[in-house]
């Protein structure tokens, strides 16, 4: 289980918020996330993060539990995207970003 907070997504134990939070994925700015649907571990989720500024909008995929960290094991950036829209392949090995329906995107 997971939930999105100010700049972080928490990750629940088990399938309950009750069950408190076992670890955290911070990223300055998330505005969204996407869990894959795979039930094997490791996990992914992909993490979505809007123009600000002068910065492109990114989109970073982290593993959980991730032997590399919190680094991200993938990341796209885009220009002139301040809406997505992510869809997991169903065994969860890759991601489509639709970019404000004008750009799709594998990664």
């Amino acid at each position: 289980c997971m939930r999105m907070v100010s700049n972080e997504v928490h990750v629940y134990k088990g399938g309950s918020i009750a069950d408190g939070v076992f670890d955290k994925i911070r990223l300055q700015g998330v505005a969204s996330f996407a869990l894959s649907p795979s039930p094997q571990l490791p996990v992914k989720v992909a993490l979505f993060k809007p123009e600000a500024k002068a910065a492109p909008a990114s989109v970073h995929i982290y593993t959980f539990p991730g032997a590399e960290g919190r680094l991200p094991v993938a990341s796209k950036s885009f220009f002139q995207a301040q809406e997505i829209t992510m869809e997991w392949s169903p065994n969860g090995e890759a991601v489509l970003v639709k970019v404000c329906g004008t750009r799709v995107v594998y990664l």
